[in-house]
């Protein structure tokens, strides 16, 4: 005979095992949304920025926790307790746009911006951030900015390092022969006297 409580507890432990996260997590850390000139890395100051998180992709889209949030001087929105203790972030601005390669549905993973911190792609300009932890970074053009306005120097320094405007030279590339498939570096290439 089987024990209907044993096969209870099996059942239970079985859709828990398929759940994404068992309990629910608090962190006591901060989080926070840096929002960048896309040309020049200046801090976008008093954007209004709506933030959502959420367990997965449904959350997000359903917008079930959201937080509305003004950035301050440093171009920094801090996320709320709530959002913070949340797996994924996504986040839309009201006025102007983020430079990202497309205006569609992003998601963020809170847990990679704790750890190492992450930055948004840039399609805006020539601009690149360094990741600093906690903060997820996104370049962005606001609504008061033109595009053939002269960028003008921050009036303090940004609180993370910033790294150099990604115009730097490219690591060179491996060039493929045409007498075999085997790739060679323009290094190699002069090594064996063929030049580049």
């Amino acid at each position: 005979m089987r024990n209907p409580l044993l096969l209870t507890a099996l059942l239970l432990l079985t859709t828990l095992a398929r759940a994404g996260e068992l309990f629910p997590v608090v962190h006591t850390d901060t989080l926070a949304v840096r929002l960048v000139d896309s040309r020049d890395g200046r801090p976008i100051s008093h954007q209004h920025v709506l933030l959502t998180g959420g367990y997965d992709e449904r959350d997000l889209r359903l917008q079930l926790w959201q937080q509305d949030a003004i950035t301050g001087e440093d171009g920094l929105a801090m996320l709320n307790s709530q959002l913070v203790n949340l797996p994924l972030l996504s986040v839309a601005l009201q006025a102007g746009k983020l430079c990202r390669q497309s205006q569609g549905f992003f998601a963020y993973s809170t847990d990679r911006i704790r750890r190492w911190g992450l930055v948004g792609d840039n399609h805006c300009g020539l601009f690149v951030a360094m990741a600093t932890p906690g903060v997820l970074t996104l370049a962005a053009r606001s609504a008061k900015s033109t595009p053939d306005a002269a960028p003008t120097p921050p009036a303090t320094p940004p609180s993370a390092p910033l790294a150099a405007p990604a115009h730097a030279p490219a690591p060179a590339q491996p060039i493929q022969t045409s007498d075999d498939s085997e790739a060679l570096t323009p290094e190699e290439m002069l090594q064996l006297g063929e030049g580049v």
